[in-house]
Protein backbone atom coordinates (compact mmCIF):
# COMPACT_ATOMS: atom_id res chain seq x y z
CA UNK A 1 0.00 0.00 0.00
CA UNK A 2 1.20 3.49 -0.68
CA UNK A 3 0.87 6.38 1.72
CA UNK A 4 -2.59 7.41 0.52
CA UNK A 5 -4.04 4.04 1.54
CA UNK A 6 -4.45 2.71 -1.99
CA UNK A 7 -2.97 -0.52 -3.28
CA UNK A 8 -0.42 -0.22 -6.05
CA UNK A 9 -0.93 -2.03 -9.33
CA UNK A 10 2.16 -4.14 -8.65
CA UNK A 11 0.86 -5.24 -5.22
CA UNK A 12 -2.54 -6.01 -6.71
CA UNK A 13 -0.98 -8.23 -9.41
CA UNK A 14 1.16 -10.05 -6.82
CA UNK A 15 -1.86 -10.76 -4.63
CA UNK A 16 -3.90 -11.90 -7.64
CA UNK A 17 -1.13 -14.30 -8.67
CA UNK A 18 -0.75 -15.72 -5.16
CA UNK A 19 -4.50 -16.17 -4.79
CA UNK A 20 -4.71 -17.96 -8.15
CA UNK A 21 -1.79 -20.21 -7.22
CA UNK A 22 -3.46 -21.09 -3.92
CA UNK A 23 -6.69 -22.18 -5.60
CA UNK A 24 -4.79 -24.23 -8.17
CA UNK A 25 -2.46 -25.97 -5.71
CA UNK A 26 -4.60 -26.32 -2.58
CA UNK A 27 -7.40 -28.74 -3.72
CA UNK A 28 -5.01 -31.50 -4.87
CA UNK A 29 -2.95 -31.12 -1.70
CA UNK A 30 -6.00 -31.65 0.52
CA UNK A 31 -6.16 -35.23 -0.75
CA UNK A 32 -2.59 -35.80 0.44
CA UNK A 33 -3.36 -35.32 4.12
CA UNK A 34 -1.75 -38.69 4.91
CA UNK A 35 1.51 -39.57 3.23
CA UNK A 36 2.40 -43.22 2.66
CA UNK A 37 5.71 -44.77 1.84
CA UNK A 38 5.89 -46.87 -1.33
CA UNK A 39 4.26 -50.23 -0.69
CA UNK A 40 2.49 -49.10 2.51
CA UNK A 41 -0.61 -47.67 0.86
CA UNK A 42 -3.78 -49.28 2.30
CA UNK A 43 -5.50 -49.66 -1.08
CA UNK A 44 -4.15 -52.23 -3.46
CA UNK A 45 -4.53 -51.58 -7.15
CA UNK A 46 -7.24 -53.81 -8.57
CA UNK A 47 -6.28 -55.92 -11.58
CA UNK A 48 -8.95 -55.81 -14.27
CA UNK A 49 -9.31 -57.87 -17.39
CA UNK A 50 -11.34 -56.34 -20.21
CA UNK A 51 -14.54 -58.30 -20.80
CA UNK A 52 -16.46 -56.20 -23.33
CA UNK A 53 -16.78 -52.91 -25.13
CA UNK A 54 -20.22 -51.32 -25.24
CA UNK A 55 -20.91 -48.90 -28.13
CA UNK A 56 -22.44 -45.58 -27.02
CA UNK A 57 -23.18 -42.13 -28.35
CA UNK A 58 -22.30 -39.10 -26.23
CA UNK A 59 -25.57 -37.17 -26.16
CA UNK A 60 -25.06 -35.44 -22.80
CA UNK A 61 -22.05 -33.17 -23.21
CA UNK A 62 -22.85 -31.37 -26.47
CA UNK A 63 -24.73 -31.67 -29.74
CA UNK A 64 -21.91 -33.41 -31.61
CA UNK A 65 -23.15 -36.90 -30.62
CA UNK A 66 -19.69 -38.48 -30.86
CA UNK A 67 -19.55 -42.28 -30.88
CA UNK A 68 -17.34 -44.12 -28.41
CA UNK A 69 -17.01 -47.48 -26.67
CA UNK A 70 -17.28 -47.99 -22.93
CA UNK A 71 -14.51 -50.41 -21.95
CA UNK A 72 -15.79 -52.77 -19.25
CA UNK A 73 -13.57 -54.98 -17.15
CA UNK A 74 -13.91 -57.48 -14.35
CA UNK A 75 -11.85 -57.30 -11.16
CA UNK A 76 -9.90 -60.56 -11.03
CA UNK A 77 -9.97 -60.68 -7.22
CA UNK A 78 -13.66 -59.92 -6.59
CA UNK A 79 -15.29 -60.78 -9.91
CA UNK A 80 -17.08 -57.40 -9.96
CA UNK A 81 -17.58 -55.74 -13.33
CA UNK A 82 -17.18 -51.99 -13.88
CA UNK A 83 -16.61 -49.41 -16.59
CA UNK A 84 -12.88 -48.72 -16.82
CA UNK A 85 -12.57 -46.04 -19.48
CA UNK A 86 -13.84 -45.04 -22.89
CA UNK A 87 -12.25 -45.24 -26.30
CA UNK A 88 -13.10 -43.46 -29.52
CA UNK A 89 -14.56 -45.24 -32.53
CA UNK A 90 -12.56 -44.52 -35.70
CA UNK A 91 -15.57 -45.14 -37.95
CA UNK A 92 -17.46 -42.19 -36.40
CA UNK A 93 -17.49 -39.34 -38.96
CA UNK A 94 -17.77 -36.66 -36.26
CA UNK A 95 -15.05 -37.60 -33.78
CA UNK A 96 -12.89 -39.76 -36.08
CA UNK A 97 -11.86 -42.00 -33.17
CA UNK A 98 -11.13 -39.20 -30.70
CA UNK A 99 -13.06 -38.10 -27.64
CA UNK A 100 -13.05 -35.02 -25.45
CA UNK A 101 -12.25 -34.75 -21.77
CA UNK A 102 -15.95 -34.30 -20.94
CA UNK A 103 -16.73 -37.78 -22.25
CA UNK A 104 -13.82 -39.27 -20.30
CA UNK A 105 -15.22 -37.64 -17.18
CA UNK A 106 -18.43 -39.69 -17.45
CA UNK A 107 -16.68 -42.80 -16.14
CA UNK A 108 -15.14 -40.90 -13.23
CA UNK A 109 -18.51 -39.34 -12.47
CA UNK A 110 -20.21 -42.74 -12.23
CA UNK A 111 -17.91 -43.89 -9.43
CA UNK A 112 -17.39 -40.55 -7.68
CA UNK A 113 -18.12 -41.01 -3.96
CA UNK A 114 -19.65 -37.49 -3.87
CA UNK A 115 -22.14 -38.30 -6.64
CA UNK A 116 -25.72 -37.55 -5.63
CA UNK A 117 -27.87 -40.66 -5.73
CA UNK A 118 -31.00 -39.13 -4.18
CA UNK A 119 -33.02 -35.97 -4.76
CA UNK A 120 -32.25 -33.23 -2.24
CA UNK A 121 -34.13 -30.07 -1.32
CA UNK A 122 -32.71 -27.02 0.42
CA UNK A 123 -34.79 -26.06 3.47
CA UNK A 124 -32.82 -23.06 4.76
CA UNK A 125 -33.50 -19.95 2.65
CA UNK A 126 -30.48 -18.15 4.13
CA UNK A 127 -27.42 -18.36 1.92
CA UNK A 128 -23.80 -17.91 2.81
CA UNK A 129 -20.59 -19.72 3.62
CA UNK A 130 -21.46 -20.11 7.30
CA UNK A 131 -25.07 -21.12 6.72
CA UNK A 132 -26.21 -24.73 6.84
CA UNK A 133 -28.32 -25.32 3.70
CA UNK A 134 -30.47 -27.84 5.54
CA UNK A 135 -30.61 -30.44 2.77
CA UNK A 136 -33.38 -33.03 3.12
CA UNK A 137 -34.13 -36.04 0.95
CA UNK A 138 -37.34 -35.76 -1.08
CA UNK A 139 -39.06 -37.93 -3.66
CA UNK A 140 -38.11 -37.08 -7.22
CA UNK A 141 -41.78 -36.78 -8.21
CA UNK A 142 -42.39 -34.23 -5.43
CA UNK A 143 -39.33 -32.22 -6.47
CA UNK A 144 -40.46 -32.17 -10.10
CA UNK A 145 -43.97 -31.06 -9.11
CA UNK A 146 -42.52 -28.19 -7.07
CA UNK A 147 -40.27 -27.11 -9.94
CA UNK A 148 -43.21 -27.22 -12.37
CA UNK A 149 -45.30 -25.06 -10.02
CA UNK A 150 -42.50 -22.49 -9.81
CA UNK A 151 -42.08 -22.48 -13.61
CA UNK A 152 -45.82 -21.87 -14.09
CA UNK A 153 -45.35 -18.40 -12.57
CA UNK A 154 -43.55 -17.32 -15.74
CA UNK A 155 -44.72 -17.03 -19.33
CA UNK A 156 -42.59 -18.81 -21.96
CA UNK A 157 -41.34 -15.51 -23.40
CA UNK A 158 -40.03 -14.53 -19.95
CA UNK A 159 -37.69 -17.51 -19.81
CA UNK A 160 -34.25 -17.93 -21.31
CA UNK A 161 -32.90 -21.45 -21.48
CA UNK A 162 -29.13 -22.02 -21.69
CA UNK A 163 -27.85 -25.54 -22.34
CA UNK A 164 -25.30 -27.43 -24.39
CA UNK A 165 -28.05 -28.39 -26.82
CA UNK A 166 -28.59 -32.04 -26.00
CA UNK A 167 -31.87 -33.67 -27.10
CA UNK A 168 -33.30 -33.64 -23.55
CA UNK A 169 -32.79 -29.89 -23.19
CA UNK A 170 -34.40 -29.31 -26.58
CA UNK A 171 -37.44 -31.36 -25.59
CA UNK A 172 -37.75 -29.50 -22.29
CA UNK A 173 -37.63 -26.16 -24.13
CA UNK A 174 -40.36 -27.25 -26.54
CA UNK A 175 -42.57 -28.63 -23.76
CA UNK A 176 -42.30 -25.34 -21.82
CA UNK A 177 -42.87 -23.27 -24.95
CA UNK A 178 -39.57 -21.45 -24.44
CA UNK A 179 -38.67 -19.53 -27.58
CA UNK A 180 -35.41 -17.99 -26.38
CA UNK A 181 -32.61 -20.45 -25.85
CA UNK A 182 -28.85 -20.39 -26.05
CA UNK A 183 -27.46 -23.74 -27.11
CA UNK A 184 -23.76 -23.66 -27.66
CA UNK A 185 -21.10 -26.23 -27.29
CA UNK A 186 -17.47 -26.19 -26.31
CA UNK A 187 -16.85 -29.55 -27.96
CA UNK A 188 -16.31 -29.96 -31.68
CA UNK A 189 -15.31 -33.61 -31.92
Amino acid sequence: MNTNGRMSRRTFLKLTGLTSAYFIVDPPLRNLSVAYAFGDHPQEKAAYSITKKIPQVCARACECDCAYNIVVGVDQATGLERALTIEGRPEDPVSRGKYCIKALGFVDGMYNPDRLLVTLKRTNPKRGLNEDPGWVTVKTEDALKEIIEKLKKYRPEQMLFASPGDPYSNRLCRSLGVTRSDQRTECFG
